[in-house]
Order: structure tokens, then C-alpha cells, then sequence
């Protein structure tokens, strides 16, 4: 995403390791769950058929799902992921010795919470600013955004292998 574009090779692996978190996610919480958890409530639009066979037109009511309704879900599990992105960027802009502007990754991030990136996921900026803000006031204390010990100490030892040239 544009918003990972910085300095170096922070753009890259931030996102890789954004990536590494939905595995360690999906590992975490089992593949069904995970996907059915990334995908509600849109991916329940699977059911109009059966329903309209059951049901009649009635079943046409599961179509409601399509709307661009709060994913809760996917939600969670992104805000996880960007959370370790903004550390991830934090780290890798130390150990490179450049800046980055982790405010403005923010602002970018909650831009795509609420518009159509992901279809509409959670549109509510202000609590989206008040978690993310705290994350970074813990990020910028050398804390963890969030606590899950094992995945930071996965990224944390990719972060430490990693050779950039």
C-alpha cells in the first residue's frame, strides 16, 4: 500500500511482516475460523441460494450481507496487523537510522478502515484514532503495541536476522 512507502527498505518488509501477522493469526485461531472471521459478514451472501430453495424469496434477505456493513472480524484481525506495522516500521527506521512519519501511517491506516479499501470495515475514525494513538505512545516508549509475546518475539527475530544492504 502507498502508505508504506518510506525511507530504505522499511516500505517492504512492513509489509511482509504485516502479512506475517495474518499467519500467525489464521496458526493462532484455526484456517476456518480465521477466514470465516476475516470474511463475515459479506461471505454469508454464500447462503442465498440454499435459502432461496429453502426459504423462497425470503432468502433474498441474506443479500443484506453485501452491504457495506461493519466487519468486526476483519477489523480485529487487520487493526492486529497494522498495530505490528507501525512497530515493525518504528524498529526498522531505527536500526536504519532514518525517520519515518508513523503519525501520517496512522492517518493512512484509519483512511483505509473507513472508506471502500476495505469496504467500509469499521467507520468510526474516533475510536480507530484513540486505539491507534495509544499504540503509538506505546511503541514510542519501546513497548509492544499490544500484548502477544510470542508474535512480537517472532518479529523481533525477524527484525534482528534481517540484513539489509
Amino acid at each position: 500500500p502507498e502508505y508504506l512507502q518510506g525511507p530504505g527498505r522499511v516500505a517492504p518488509v512492513t509489509a511482509l511482516l504485516h502479512e506475517t501477522v495474518h499467519l500467525y493469526d489464521m496458526k493462532r485461531l484455526g484456517k476456518i475460523p480465521f477466514e470465516v472471521l476475516y470474511l463475515a459478514p459479506q461471505c454469508w451472501v454464500v447462503l442465498v441460494i440454499p435459502l432461496m430453495l429453502w426459504k423462497g424469496l425470503w432468502g433474498l434477505l441474506v443479500l443484506l450481507c453485501l452491504l457495506p456493513v461493519p466487519a468486526l472480524g476483519r477489523a480485529y484481525l487487520e487493526l492486529r496487523a497494522y498495530a505490528a506495522s507501525l512497530y515493525v516500521a518504528d524498529r526498522l527506521a531505527k536500526k536504519l537510522n532514518v525517520r519515518i512519519n508513523l503519525e501520517g501511517q496512522k492517518e493512512k491506516i484509519i483512511e483505509q478502515f473507513v472508506n471502500l479499501t476495505y469496504y467500509f470495515m469499521f467507520p468510526f475514525p474516533r475510536l480507530l484514532h484513540t486505539y491507534l494513538d495509544k499504540c503509538l505512545v506505546k511503541i514510542q516508549g519501546n513497548e509492544t503495541p499490544f500484548q502477544d509475546k510470542k508474535l512480537f518475539s517472532i518479529l523481533d527475530s525477524i527484525l534482528l536476522n534481517l540484513e539489509l544492504s
